[in-house]
């Protein structure tokens, strides 16, 4: 049984429950693609409409007062 459904996975030949959203089915189909040349890179999948569904954009604050840490500051110092 497992064996056949690793093969058919190897293939690329699935099915999708009636239940999963139509966005979820075609990311999932480019995430299980056999061939890594044409498979769906991480950079692609955290751009798709289902990945960001429900995410909140994050909000960064930044505080003047706070100090660098040494290794921080070191950094920064080499890069500008």
């Amino acid at each position: 049984m497992w064996g056949d459904l690793v093969c058919s996975f190897g293939r690329g030949e699935f099915k999708f429950l009636n239940w999963i959203a139509p966005d979820l089915r075609r990311l999932l189909s480019k995430i299980l693609d056999p061939n890594p040349k044409t498979r769906i890179s991480m950079a692609k999948i955290m751009e798709s409409s289902w990945f960001k569904r429900g995410l909140e954009k994050p909000t960064i604050t930044r505080n003047e007062d706070q100090e660098l840490a040494p290794l921080d500051a070191l950094l920064v110092k080499k890069l500008f």
